[in-house]
């Protein structure tokens, strides 16, 4: 989200609101964690350390769901790829279908040529 070249070209209103967003995801998801581990630190409220814990791990699995399932950028991106692939799939496709098509022909003409040649 705030790379230097995506940046480079945004407005300074857009760039807040860039920087806005990924305090509002990042923040709390950090901050709950931490708020937790810091109450974890009493042995007498065992629940603070198991959901200290829970949510510990599950940092990584948040934020590559909020910064690359869910972002704009990597969805059009993902879409552009599967069109691309689908068109060299379908250019496979075709340029086959075409060069057995020249085989077969091919093949019909050298079988022609022969039949000739045995008549005489």
């Amino acid at each position: 989200m705030m790379t230097t070249k995506g940046l480079a070209r945004k407005t300074l209103e857009e760039k807040s609101r860039i920087g806005l967003k990924s305090i509002c995801v990042i923040l709390p998801l950090f901050g709950v964690t931490w708020v937790l581990g810091a109450f974890s630190v009493n042995e007498d409220l065992v629940m603070f350390q198991y959901l200290f814990a829970i949510f510990n791990s599950l940092q990584g699995l948040f934020i590559c769901l909020f910064h690359c399932f869910l972002n704009k950028q990597v969805k059009q991106g993902y879409h552009h790829y599967q069109r691309r692939r689908k068109a060299n799939r379908s250019n496979i496709i075709v340029s086959t279908d075409t060069s057995n098509y020249d085989k077969h022909k091919r093949q019909q003409g050298n079988s022609n040529g022969i039949s000739k040649q045995s008549k005489d």
